[in-house]
């Protein structure tokens, strides 16, 4: 893992090393296709852990999900990005893999789209599906109610409206 260079690299350990722990656990192949298609390990792997980075952004209330921290209480390093993935009995699900909130700790100077495309190829699949051909017209109505929680993922955590407007 500390290695990898691509976000396609399978960095599932052999099946031998999870055996000691999860005796007659199921043998993954390769980790399932995520959206994240540009993604370095070894780059990020120099920098250490980032648990005390997301513990700062939670305590000063810029980290963007909701989820309950205790994947941060671990000495493991890789679990700062891969929530639980130690306690976990299935690698493949999307609960251990990094959220959007942990990348923005980092990474938080927000120009989409030409800042998704530094780690996703399909930048037009991530777009919200509320965010159709007339949604600029749409929620510049003042009348119209607009629900800004999912804003920031993709906006930065400094985004406000006046910020376009």
């Amino acid at each position: 893992m500390a290695a990898s260079k691509l976000a396609s690299d399978n960095n599932l350990p052999v099946a031998s090393a999870c055996a000691s722990c999860h005796p007659g656990g199921r043998r993954v192949k390769a980790p399932a296709k995520r959206q994240v298609d540009k993604f370095n390990h070894q780059l990020h792997v120099k920098f250490g852990s980032i648990v005390p980075l997301v513990r700062a952004a939670i305590a000063g209330k810029k980290y963007l999900d909701t989820r309950t921290p205790a994947h941060l209480d671990t000495t493991n390093s890789c679990a700062g990005c891969h929530h639980g993935i130690e306690l976990s009995d299935d690698v493949l699900a999307a609960s251990v893999f990094p959220l959007m909130a942990d990348c923005l700790v980092c990474h938080n100077k927000m120009d989409p789209p030409f800042s998704c495309e530094k780690c996703h190829n399909n930048v037009p699949a991530l777009k919200p599906a509320d965010h159709s051909p007339d949604f600029l017209d749409k929620h510049n109505r003042m009348k119209d109610t607009l629900i800004k929680t999912g804003c920031a993922n993709c906006h930065g955590r400094q985004f406000t409206c006046l910020g376009c407007h």
